[in-house]
């Protein structure tokens, strides 16, 4: 299905019935990413799954955005289908947007569940953070990232367009915005309820980053999935599907 939101057209998934859930992919994927997800969770609710501006067949945004720009997006959206949305769930940078999204108010919902969620990138003021709300610094290690991170994500970036020049510039302007974006204080105005799920062999968003962001949410939960790496919804797809829906009942 197909929706024009913002003069952009958007492309999106819808399954079940009941109340609303919707699934927002990571950085150089598509709604494919949820598909058995999206199968599964509509046998409760009505799951949406779509193509964020500039991946799979939705159109590319007209200038490069961060991710407020994003969360505005899926607001407008929502508004556009007349909805009331009951839950997200929010992969990767999908993560990283909907946090940013839920804690200015630029969306709206009852619960979330980020699934190896991104958007930690400054260590030395999220060491600060995270002693404010009582966490243990020792037990996490200092490889906790940002230039390597941002490293590893470029060259996944350009490995996905294969440096063409057809990639719009838009969306190469959008990569630079969105990780030196860091949303540690993002988390600590969260008030919906939680669900973390990371994979243990993560490389791309260790499972450290479920610790942190544990810390710095809130009453949320933490899940941390053996033998799983970043697509931890795919590989160990039973296991995540059990905890979102008993998260989501």
């Amino acid at each position: 299905m197909q929706l024009v939101v913002n003069k952009l057209i958007v492309n999106y998934q819808t399954v079940g019935n009941g109340r609303v859930i919707i699934l927002i992919h990571g950085w150089g994927d598509d709604l494919k990413n949820f598909r058995s997800m999206q199968a599964s969770l509509a046998k409760s609710f009505k799951v949406i799954a779509l193509d964020l501006p500039g991946f799979g067949g939705s159109s590319a945004p007209y200038t490069g955005w961060s991710l407020e720009d994003f969360a505005s997006f899926i607001n407008d959206f929502v508004d556009k289908l007349g909805l009331s949305v009951y839950g997200y769930v929010g992969h990767s940078n999908g993560g990283a947007i909907l946090i940013k999204g839920l804690a200015n108010n630029l969306i709206e919902a009852n619960k979330l569940v980020l699934i190896s969620a991104a958007g930690l990138r400054n260590t030395d003021r999220l060491k600060k953070r995270i002693i404010l709300v009582g966490a243990k610094i020792g037990k996490l290690p200092l490889r906790l990232l940002p230039t390597a991170y941002q490293k590893r994500l470029q060259k996944r970036l350009y490995q996905a367009i294969k440096s063409d020049a057809d990639v719009s510039p838009q969306m190469i302007q959008t990569f630079k915005k969105i990780v030196k974006q860091d949303v540690s204080e993002d988390a600590m105005k969260l008030s919906v309820k939680t669900l973390l799920i990371y994979g243990k062999n993560d490389r791309v968003t260790p499972p450290e980053y479920g610790q942190i962001y544990h810390n710095l949410i809130r009453g949320s939960r933490l899940e941390i999935v053996s033998e799983a790496g970043h697509f931890v919804h795919l590989e160990e797809i039973d296991r995540v599907l059990n905890l979102v829906k008993d998260f989501l009942k």
